[in-house]
């Protein structure tokens, strides 16, 4: 008798447990949980059976983008949800006025946002890897798909965090003006390595809808969590949401390349014309050539470092290779171009080809640049500053692609000469 009240008590209270809500957990630290456990892998959860995609949009207005944030936000409803894509939007506008959740209806009323708010919350810190994290886990859990593009909505600088005197010089991403806080790229990947082992499921398609973020530092952290990653080198503008997300909804069977190459294609129509003075581009990465782009970039590293004699005819290709805002990034295949025009040293000379050859053949699956007889970008910028502060250092050689191929050492080395 008091073995079976036994084992009544243990089933009610694994019920209790199993019905709780997840927690949000902070970067770097994941909750232990069982083994099946799964967020929205194909599976009924109770809210709908799963889609094709879902369309996860971190959208952070909290800051000067908070006055078109509905007029970008009704693009969406050009598209809206259907039957086998939903279109999910987390906003958080400018000052303590609270974030909403949106589930993306069809609608045509532009600069005003008609969907139906399904979550009301509190005021969010869109710059906190938690808030993140929280949103990721919810959006696969409550509208579960066979594949996710998530979208961070933002300003960017690229991987750079630099902090001097208490403030931020560099943000990296998601700058969130209330609370003052943002998003290292570091803490993007741990949420997303976090997400990837709840769920068993990579990301499909990483979007920045931010400046300057296509970077080998960038994609690094996230390379063994998401498949592909679609963003710009240079500055960039909010992206043609009504062009692209109805082609998405209108191929549904389309994988993760095609639905990149659709966004590719409608964002280089929109910068096509006009008279701006920035050369915008776009291009998608395939992350699971990033392993062995990494080798590659780690011996062509090895190679400089160990040739004395070409040293200052790399600095001479560093200083004449396409670079973007502040010039701490640079083009990276132009600066292997450029380095093959100067460097005669045999074993950077191999090293410089193998690395190119591969960045351009596979890693790179597309690039689309605004015609601008100047520009030489190429669809992967790498530090490769005009001069070098220790702060930037410092949390460059904590990102995984200094981890991995020594970037950091180069940069230092190049700085001496």
């Amino acid at each position: 008798m008091q073995r079976t009240n036994l084992r009544l008590f243990l089933v009610i209270l694994l019920s209790s447990w199993l019905a709780l809500p997840p927690r949000a957990w902070s970067a770097g630290t994941v909750p232990d949980v069982p083994s099946d456990a799964t967020i929205g892998r194909g599976v009924q959860t109770g809210q709908s059976q799963a889609k094709d995609w879902t369309i996860l949009i971190y959208f952070d207005a909290d800051n000067d983008v908070g006055d078109v944030c509905d007029k970008i936000i009704s693009k969406m409803e050009r598209a809206g949800t259907t039957d086998r894509v939903n279109i999910v939007v987390q906003l958080d506008r400018p000052g303590n006025t609270g974030t909403w959740r949106y589930l993306m209806k069809k609608g045509d009323q532009p600069d005003k946002i008609t969907s139906q708010i399904v979550e009301t919350l509190s005021e969010q810190d869109m710059g906190s890897p938690d808030t993140l994290g929280e949103f990721v886990r919810w959006g696969m859990k409550k509208y579960p798909a066979r594949r996710y593009f998530l979208d961070l909505f933002s300003h960017g600088t690229g991987w750079e965090e630099c902090i001097a005197a208490d403030q931020p010089v560099d943000r990296a991403v998601v700058f969130d003006d209330h609370s003052g806080n943002h998003l290292s790229v570091v803490q993007i990947g741990e949420v997303l390595r976090g997400v990837t082992r709840l769920s068993g499921q990579k990301i499909e398609v990483l979007g920045y809808t931010a400046c300057l973020m296509q970077t080998a530092e960038v994609a690094a952290e996230v390379s063994d969590s998401c498949l592909y990653q679609v963003g710009s080198e240079e500055r960039t503008l909010d992206w043609p949401y009504d062009r692209w997300l109805t082609q998405v909804v209108a191929h549904p069977e389309w994988n993760g390349l095609q639905v990149s190459n659709a966004l590719l294609d409608s964002f280089m129509e929109q910068v096509s014309g006009g008279d701006s003075y920035i050369a915008f581009d776009m291009s998608i990465l395939d992350l699971s050539k990033f392993s062995e782009l990494q080798t590659r970039a780690g011996a062509f590293v090895h190679a400089v470092l160990g040739s004395v004699g070409s040293k200052a005819k790399v600095v001479e290709a560093v200083n004449g290779t396409w670079g973007y805002h502040r010039g701490q990034n640079r083009d990276l295949v132009d600066f292997l171009d450029q380095i093959l025009k100067k460097v005669e040293d045999k074993p950077v000379v191999d090293a410089a080809n193998a690395l190119r050859s591969f960045l351009r053949d596979q890693v790179v699956v597309k690039h689309g640049q605004r015609k601008d007889p100047h520009a030489r970008s190429n669809g992967l910028a790498v530090y490769l500053p005009d001069y070098v502060t220790v702060c930037e250092l410092n949390f460059h050689r904590k990102t995984a692609w200094s981890t991995r191929t020594q970037w950091s050492k180069l940069v230092v080395e190049l700085e001496k000469r």
